[in-house]
């Protein structure tokens, strides 16, 4: 699901494969936090308990949905709007694929154990979901942090090339300085020179 997740996207936008795993990988992660937390919901007696006076359907709808708009709207104030700020044109592949696999690795695990013993064992299956939630916030947070240390990058080497340039320009004007002061040293010599000469010419009368 996650990979024909990642082909539809590479299908419906114009971007790099490691900017389009990295929104995945966050979209996902939010995505199966949610579950988790319904999961819980569900195992800790509050859907039933919402059940009894308005049924399952109705307490499914209204629990899942709550959870959703809640979780969505907190993701999007703590991380997503955060990213938007940050380019991601920069991502190196390397480090998305390491949490790519990390994130799917956890959650492949944790659902497959929950899969199995998903009645058997109620605080055990409510630990794992609370586990799984937490483990996608880490993605998360990891992924705000890449970005964040991707802008501080980007800012220190706009920042060292502002340098260098303003370096070079110093070097260059010291240049000229040092060619200024050759030509006015000379040019002084020049006019001693030719004081010399003129008060010489007066002596002799060498103007007649």
């Amino acid at each position: 699901m996650f990979a024909l997740t990642l082909l539809v996207l590479w299908q419906c936008f114009d971007e790099k494969f490691g900017t389009l795993l990295f929104c995945g990988v966050a979209a996902y992660s939010a995505q199966n936090m949610c579950y988790r937390l319904y999961c819980v919901a569900e195992l800790s007696g509050l859907m039933w308990q919402i059940a009894k006076g308005i049924g399952w359907d109705a307490a499914y709808y209204i629990v899942s949905n709550t959870i959703m708009v809640l979780e969505y709207a907190a993701i999007y104030m703590l991380f997503a709007r955060r990213m938007k700020k940050y380019s991601l044109a920069r991502l190196h592949n390397k480090n998305i694929l390491l949490i790519s696999a990390v994130t799917l690795v956890v959650t492949i695990l944790l659902c497959s154990w929950t899969n199995v013993y998903y009645y058997q064992h109620f605080p055990l299956l409510i630990i794992i979901s609370l586990f799984s939630v937490l483990c996608c916030m880490f993605i998360l947070c990891l992924q705000s942090g890449m970005l964040e240390n991707l802008a501080l990058k980007h800012d220190i080497e706009v920042i060292e090339q502002m340098w260098k340039n303003d370096k070079r320009q110093y070097e260059i004007a010291k240049e000229n300085m040092d060619v200024i002061n050759v030509k006015c040293h000379d040019l002084k010599h020049k006019i001693k020179e030719l004081r010399l000469s003129d008060g010489e010419c007066r002596k002799t009368n060498c103007w007649k």
